[in-house]
């Protein structure tokens, strides 16, 4: 009777924190109802008609589990509270008692948990990290728990349940089920509760999680040589399975419904999402890591941290019911497993399967994240499983060692029956002789073959030691890591623009007060000091917004790998200043024609292994990919020792499709600059890689819509340069200010080369005395007269009278006619907007200090502008 009563107390526990997907907690139910049908068979105690219905009743309850673990029932509320309702009648039947510790009773737990199960194979990152940040978790949970008691409306209360949802979620994950339980207890009454909200209970609940996070505090967990977690436990009992050597664990088989529409509960949604980021940045991490083991196999640092990228991905998605996504991590994990402990080397097709494993998680994701998007069904992914099976396989293949010297022997010809007999014969009769002399006795093997071979061995050995330590060297690589806060960009770009308009709303104020302060010292002082902490605050906010490129340069070491493979081409990457800083929205604009540029240096510019030999030049390809400061700009570098651009060929193509003349006389540059025509491809061949001529002009608008050019330099048999120069950020200019009439205007300092007053003797008509020409330095260069492009009255309309600005974009020039230059300054750019649209010459507007807007000049459309035929009607 007793054992029954404890079947059915520990039943009424475990259904009062099951959920319709906690399968494991589930089957412990379906077993305890099996046990307890056939318990009641053999009491004595009751009457015939009781055991019937309590044999019915566990029975009915017992089927009704195993169709939930089925996904046979859809209301599983109901279902569950069925289940309950048998425990409860059980009770009944037995005379067993509800008064143990039940749902409610929480005064009866004790202040602190006497055991908590420590997980068999805890991450020594993950579980430092989550330790770390309960502290946190816990002190809001208390800020929480005190609001609700104080106003109890619903977001208030959710606040606290969200808290304890997540919780419960992270100590699942780590195998702390004693911690989730509890979570999930209080998750319970607070749902259940009758009306006044539980503060009391909850805060209890608060303080005997602080007690078990302090007690998992004094448990330290260390990695070995062989990456096997060592446990060492002051207070908490602990069990530790340690898993045998070479051995891989089977990954859960994807049950049917798991390749079928999965369908996203909306209270997921906020951790889906969560989910999302953390494992795209996982993945990013995983696969920049993986591009480093390619080089030396043998890192164990670069290996744990792939591994505890997909350990994470593996958990979370587990805890989400993501089977699909927890399936792949799972094999990825074993693989990953395997060569952290030495058993397998991480290299070859290993490699491969893991870069595959990346994408088709990152696939995955991404469809995940527009099921969400657009509330609909995840539809499942069939070519998972022949993935997941070529792991697998990879993941049973032996370590590669040096081989021995009879494996070595057998591929230089020797039969391995004879190889085999002379092992025998080493082992039990001749244990004092080599097997390599045991071969020469018999003249299987001559002295010469064995020489030689011995010296291959030794020279695969040398250079597996050599590897090793350049893994054991690898330590010394470890960087310092900062703390680091998530801020939505939304809030960040806000914060930019009130930092903006602080710096406007500053300047204009100062302007007014300037004739006071000559007058007061104090006043002056303030405002120095004013000036000084706004700018501060304004070049902190902006390098809050500045972000390394190395993000979009890994994502090239990674294109450049696999364009290289499908070329059958041998090319190394090479990529320098990855650490340089750069706005957060140039960094996202400047990856496609990054990809652009990168597959034609892979694919047009370097040559085949074959053809580089017979140029003199070594069989691997170089591609270099450089980032660097440069007057007040970034300047990114594609740099490629392939076959440079054929000036001939670009010439001939751009006739074929009428962009130039014939006889047209054009530089180097002009001709390179050819290539950017949408259409224009040199390529023999269109492949699946590039040759259609529509990626480089796309290149050039990308990069001009973002105030930058760029330049090309390239040698025929040499290679080729690309040579991009970006503004620093896109939100703040620092322009030159000038007039024309009563309106200032503002050219951007980066595309002014000089200014000037020139003389009658410099200036030329053209066109019936329509165009103007101004020489500087031997160059004849229209100019735009910015007041009739603007219709603005002035009295400087005489060229000789005025000052032109030079301006540049590229190789291109022109002159602008102004009235005067009033000096430099640093303004904000503010966006024309929508009702205004595209105005010709313009690119944005500055408030001023005085509060009126001044226009901020596009330079390259002034230049094209002026080889217009409509612009010299102006003059």
């Amino acid at each position: 009777m007793e054992q029954i009563k404890k079947l059915i107390e520990d039943s009424s526990r475990k259904i009062t924190k099951a959920g319709a997907d906690d399968l494991q907690t589930l089957a412990q139910l379906h077993s305890n109802f099996q046990d307890i049908s056939q318990a009641v068979a053999s009491l004595e105690d009751l009457a015939g008609n009781q055991i019937e219905a309590a044999q019915e009743a566990s029975g009915a309850a017992a089927d009704v589990i195993q169709s939930l673990i089925m996904r046979e029932i859809e209301d599983t509320g109901s279902a569950l509270e069925n289940i309950r309702a048998t425990v409860e009648t059980l009770r009944e039947l037995v005379g067993g008692s509800s008064d143990e510790l039940g749902d409610s009773d929480y005064d009866s737990l004790p202040v602190a948990p006497e055991v908590i199960e420590l997980p068999e194979n805890v991450d020594e990152g993950i579980f430092k990290e989550f330790l770390s940040n309960q502290p946190h978790v816990l002190a809001n949970l208390e800020a929480a728990i005190l609001t609700a008691e104080s106003d109890c409306t619903s977001d208030n209360c959710g606040l606290v349940k969200a808290i304890l949802h997540n919780m419960k979620g992270e100590t699942g994950l780590l195998g702390l089920d004693t911690i989730a339980a509890k979570c999930h207890d209080a998750e319970t009454l607070i749902a259940e509760m009758p009306g006044e909200f539980p503060g009391e209970q909850l805060l209890a609940t608060k303080d005997w999680l602080l007690q078990a996070i302090n007690q998992l505090s004094g448990v330290k967990v260390s990695s070995s040589d062989s990456c096997e977690p060592e446990v060492s436990v002051p207070k908490v009992k602990a069990a530790v399975v340690t898993p045998e050597p070479a051995k891989v664990k089977e990954a859960p088989e994807l049950a049917k419904e798991s390749i079928e529409d999965l369908v996203i509960a909306e209270s997921d949604i906020p951790l889906v999402n969560d989910f999302i980021n953390e494992s795209l940045e996982h993945l990013e991490s995983a696969e920049n890591n993986l591009l480093a083991i390619e080089e030396n196999p043998h890192d164990k640092e670069m290996i744990n941290a792939i591994f505890r990228a997909f350990h994470t991905i593996k958990g979370v998605a587990g805890f989400l019911n993501l089977k699909q996504i927890g399936s792949l991590a799972h094999v990825a994990e074993n693989l990953l497993d395997l060569a952290r402990k030495d058993e397998l080397a991480l290299k070859g097709t290993c490699v491969d399967v893991v870069f595959e494993a990346i994408d088709v998680t990152k696939h995955l994701l991404a469809m995940l994240s527009e099921a969400v998007e657009q509330n609909h069904a995840v539809p499942g992914y069939d070519k998972l499983d022949s993935l997941m099976e070529r792991i697998k396989v990879c993941a049973t293949g032996q370590n590669e060692q040096t081989p021995r010297l009879g494996e070595l022997l057998v591929e230089e010809g020797v039969p391995r029956k004879d190889v085999n007999e002379a092992l025998r014969q080493q082992r039990w009769e001749k244990p004092e002789k080599k097997v390599g002399e045991i071969l020469v006795e018999k003249e299987l093997v001559s002295p010469e073959m064995l020489e030689d071979t011995i010296k291959k061995q030794s020279l695969l050995k040398t250079k597996e030691n050599d590897s090793q330590q350049r893994a054991s060297g690898a330590d010394t690589r470890k960087m310092a890591t900062e703390s680091t806060v998530k801020v939505s960009t939304g809030r960040l770009d806000s914060l930019i623009n009130m930092v903006g308009e602080l710096v406007i709303a500053e300047s204009m104020v100062s302007q007014d007060i300037t004739d006071h302060a000559e007058t007061n010292q104090r006043l002056a002082r303030n405002i120095r000091h004013l000036d000084k902490t706004i700018r501060d605050l304004q070049e902190l906010s902006m390098s809050m917004r500045m972000v390394p490129v190395q993000g979009v340069f890994q994502k090239m070491a990674r294109l450049v790998r696999d364009l290289s493979r499908k070329a059958n081409k041998d090319v190394d990457f090479i990529m320098t200043g990855a650490d340089t800083e750069l706005d957060r929205n140039v960094v996202e604009a400047i990856a496609d024609p990054l990809v652009h540029m990168i597959r034609n240096s892979v694919d047009h510019g370097i040559e085949s292994p074959d053809i580089r030999l017979k140029a003199g030049k070594r069989a691997t390809g170089t591609v270099e990919l450089k980032a660097f400061h440069q007057g007040g700009n970034i300047v990114i570098e594609i740099r490629d020792d392939g076959k440079g651009l054929d000036r001939e060929k670009i010439l001939a193509k751009a006739l074929d499709h009428g962009i130039i003349k014939e006889g047209q006389e054009l530089t180097d540059s002009e001709v390179f600059n050819l290539i950017f025509h949408a259409g224009l491809s040199t390529a023999e061949k269109i492949t699946d890689v590039s040759g259609r001529g529509v990626g480089m002009d796309v290149v050039r608008k990308n990069i001009e819509s973002l105030r930058g050019r760029v330049d090309i330099d390239s040698k025929v048999g040499k290679g080729t340069v690309f040579s991009i120069r970006l503004p620093l950020t896109l939100a703040v200019i620092d322009g030159q200010v000038v007039t024309v009439g009563g309106e200032a205007f503002i050219i951007p300092t980066i595309s002014i080369e000089q200014s000037l007053q020139p003389g009658a003797d410099q200036i030329s008509t053209m066109q019936g005395g329509k165009g103007e020409l101004v020489k500087v330095r031997d160059s004849l260069l229209p100019v735009v007269r910015l007041h009739n492009l603007f219709n603005i009255e002035t009295e400087m309309t005489e060229v000789c009278s005025g000052l032109v600005v030079v301006v540049a974009d590229g190789n291109d020039r022109c002159c602008l006619l102004v009235d005067s230059l009033l000096g430099q300054q640093q303004v904000v750019i503010k966006s024309l907007g929508e009702f205004l649209g595209s105005i010709r010459g313009v690119s944005g507007g500055a408030i001023m200090g005085d509060g009126n807007v001044s226009l901020i000049l596009d330079v390259p459309g002034l230049i094209k502008l002026s080889s217009r035929e409509e612009l010299c009607e102006m003059v």
